[in-house]
């Protein structure tokens, strides 16, 4: 038996689609008599997506309630529980299979706005800040209502390519700083044309370093070749800032794991792990054996350095050969080591090999106020040498008990105690340590 032919210029196929369901093979709703002819979706959607349209039992009036909160949907004025309120009101109930039909289409036609919108987010984040835009590109750009992505107020999820593409726009909006501005910016050219190569080329490396600190320390510390060094003073290397002798001396001597957490209570930190260092440097060999050790590490990041760091290790070196042993003479040198690693750490145009510049450090560390220690002199405090501020000697005051027992927490220089051993007065070792005869 022959097919129906289709009726009204409806196509042939196995099926029509309708916004109210799908009609039997051959046969085709028929609009009312007179009734005009509705476009096939909302809005005049060209791919013929879910949408009002003409029925047996919908007439024109609906249809154009039904489209009008359809536009105002897609330009953002209502939100998706109002709209699907508002196209219940719109729709006769007179026909419960009608109506849901109906309902829906018109759901489809909402669902087909939300896709656009997320395929369409690089394009409506460029045109929101003023800067134009092409489309999106995406495969699936007209899978839906004409027009229907070109507002983008609502919130919707980003697909991941889309989050990575509203990043990079967001970076090219941002304003930038316009460095030529700064007052130091003239002497910063200027200095680049007289500074050492070598303080230029470190210059830059801090710079480079300091765009991405955490992620230049991991790429460090997956090194394979990277020498053993404390983690925390990988840090401060890469960002310029002084190394703790303590710290790297400690590490070298001890078998005890310290790790640091970090842990952020609002806009509090907190940081857990970071203990006291078990070993201080005190003598020339201590200073010898964690110099060594930093600068392997420093020449591991910056190896351009070499220079410097060996004559610096000898400018320290011959202060240790020059002045006594004993007494407050090596501490003398280890703080005036430490006074000049944090000047060089603390500007960008000093090396440690520019001596002439410590002068000042030199006065105040190595030939500070205080007078050479003096023979211990009989006769009670009336009679002890004394320093230039007033405090006894080293040599004539009383030991350190605490010291002795290991539990000081002054230094040589600021205890009022000597740190010397109760026996035979030796800062070599403490009473416990001592093996003179009584």
């Amino acid at each position: 038996m022959p097919e129906p032919q289709p009726q009204h210029g409806q196509g042939q196929g196995n099926s029509n689609t309708s916004p109210f369901g799908t009609t039997p093979q051959g046969t085709a709703p028929q609009p009312p008599q007179g009734a005009p002819a509705q476009p096939p979706g909302p809005a005049g959607n060209p791919s013929g997506g879910p949408g009002p349209a003409s029925g047996p039992s919908i007439d024109s009036a609906v249809l154009e309630k039904c489209n009008t909160v359809i536009d105002q949907y897609r330009a953002g004025t209502v939100s998706k529980a109002r709209a699907y309120v508002e196209l219940q009101k719109s729709i006769p109930a007179d026909d419960e299979d009608v109506f849901y039909a109906a309902l829906e289409a018109q759901m489809r036609a909402i669902d087909s706005i939300d896709r656009l919108r997320d395929t369409a987010m690089p394009r409506g984040l460029a045109t929101a800040t003023g800067l134009g835009g092409g489309p999106a590109g995406g495969p699936h750009e007209d899978n839906g209502p004409q027009g229907a992505g070109d507002d983008l107020l609502g919130k919707r999820a980003r697909s991941p390519d889309a989050e990575d593409d509203a990043d990079v726009e967001h970076r090219s909006t941002r304003k930038r700083l316009d460095t030529q501005l700064f007052a130091w910016s003239v002497g910063n050219e200027i200095d680049k044309a007289i500074l050492p190569a070598t303080v230029v080329e470190t210059n830059r490396q801090l710079e480079n370093f300091s765009r991405d600190l955490k992620g230049a320390k991991t790429h460090l510390l997956n090194a394979t070749s990277r020498p053993q060094f404390p983690d925390e003073e990988w840090g401060n290397i890469l960002s310029g800032r002084v190394v703790d002798l303590d710290r790297v001396l400690s590490s070298i001597y001890s078998v005890s794991v310290n790790h640091k957490s970090v842990e952020r209570v609002g806009a509090l930190e907190l940081t857990f792990g970071h203990a006291t260092p078990s070993k201080t440097v005190k003598t020339y060999g201590d200073w010898v054996t964690a110099w060594s050790a930093t600068s392997e590490a420093v020449l591991f990041i910056l190896p351009h350095l070499k220079a410097d760091l060996d004559a610096y290790a000898k400018h320290i070196q011959a202060y240790f050969r020059s002045l006594p042993s004993e007494g407050i003479y090596p501490q003398r040198v280890i703080n005036y080591d430490r006074a000049v690693r944090i000047r060089v750490s603390e500007r960008r145009d000093t090396r440690l090999t520019d001596f002439f510049a410590f002068s000042d450090l030199q006065l105040m560390w190595i030939h500070g106020p205080m007078v050479p220690d003096a023979p211990r002199t009989s006769g009670g405090n009336s009679g002890r040498s004394r320093r230039a501020d007033g405090r006894p000697d080293a040599r004539v005051r009383d030991p350190c008990n605490r010291w002795n027992a290991g539990s000081c927490p002054n230094s040589t220089s600021s205890c009022k105690y000597a740190h010397v051993c109760r026996k035979c007065r030796s800062n070599r070792h403490a009473e416990g340590s001592c093996t003179a005869s009584d």
